[in-house]
């Protein structure tokens, strides 16, 4: 299993990925960006896990999540032998989206090539600042941090490949996916590749697991995923353990989206499928897959639109955030 793949729900917002559930962050009830049917599976979790406990629920990205994200992620290996390889297969500059504390982006910049890192979450990109601060600086040299949302971004090149993993495509809706979609495609270069992942629940699987998981430092979480096939998402709630009475409590929503449906999604925004791989899970409950899709033709961008916020590697720029 992996831990990335699933911890990643829990922190939409932060992604770009939505509007707000209005439940108050830090605060039991907490569901992310969750709202409406997401939002209602997620509270129901959440009950059912701590009662009448009122646990301070936070995002995995925020400035008490994305810590223990960053701990959990630095030892799972899923989808960076597959990611390489399709990047290798295609020469130029590297857009690595929702990019994290780093997990994709320090296996990229191994490779030799100009990678560009864009990342909402200020406490993200602090966390990636710290990562790229332990490479060699050849290696620091060659990365740009970019502080904006997925939906809405503006860079001033083309890239031979842009990089969305960790099924982060499933945090957002339909008209965002859309946005999204639209984005990296005029950020393609000719016959660029675009390198995406999604994952699909086995019918029949179990609604709930509990898993323990041990994070880079040895500190102790356990994951507790519960899936809801008629509205179509996942409830990730993820506490260190054992947990404290007060918290902390890391939980949001994903939406399951089948590979055939992202495919066709791709299709109408130009992006031509080259491969569906299915990728090693580690569990019974889950199928992975790696989306390869190529742009025919370079995309024409827009006029009068400002370029994006970009910041050298570890800067953290002045008003940056959400």
């Amino acid at each position: 299993m992996s831990a990335a793949r699933t911890a990643a729900p829990a922190a939409a917002a932060d992604r770009g990925a939505g509007p707000d559930s209005g439940f108050p962050a830090g605060s039991a009830g907490s569901t992310g960006s969750a709202g409406g049917v997401a939002g209602a599976v997620a509270a129901r979790h959440l009950t059912d896990l701590f009662g009448d406990r009122r646990p301070a629920v936070h995002d995995l990205y925020d400035e008490v999540g994305g810590p223990i994200y960053h701990d959990i992620s630095r030892r799972d290996p899923h989808e960076i032998r597959q990611v390489l390889a399709a990047v290798r297969a295609v020469p130029g500059p590297v857009l690595d989206l929702a990019a994290g504390s780093g997990r994709l982006t320090v296996p990229l910049l191994a490779l030799g090539r100009p990678v560009t890192a864009l990342e909402l979450s200020p406490t993200m990109r602090s966390l990636l600042a710290g990562r790229l601060a332990e490479l060699p600086a050849a290696a620091r040299a060659r990365c740009r941090v970019v502080a904006d949302d997925m939906r809405t971004f503006v860079l001033p090149e083309r890239f031979g490949a842009v990089v969305l993993a960790t099924t982060t495509i499933s945090l957002f809706d339909a008209p965002d996916r859309a946005r999204v979609l639209e984005r990296i495609r005029a950020h393609l270069a000719p016959h660029g590749r675009l390198l995406l992942s999604t994952v699909e629940i086995v019918p029949g699987a179990p609604t709930d697991s509990r898993t323990p998981l041990t994070g880079a430092g040895g500190r102790a979480y356990r994951l507790h995923e519960r899936v809801d096939p008629a509205a179509g998402v996942r409830s990730v709630v993820i506490h260190p353990d054992p947990p404290a009475p007060d918290g902390p409590v890391c939980a949001g929503t994903v939406r399951i989206l089948r590979p055939d449906k992202v495919t066709a999604e791709l299709a109408r925004h130009g992006l031509a499928v080259r491969s569906v791989e299915a990728m090693p899970t580690g569990s019974s409950r889950y199928r992975d897959w790696m989306i390869v899709a190529e742009a025919a033709t370079a995309s024409v961008e827009p006029a009068g639109i400002e370029p994006a916020s970009v910041e050298p590697a570890g800067v953290e720029p002045v008003g940056a955030g959400r």
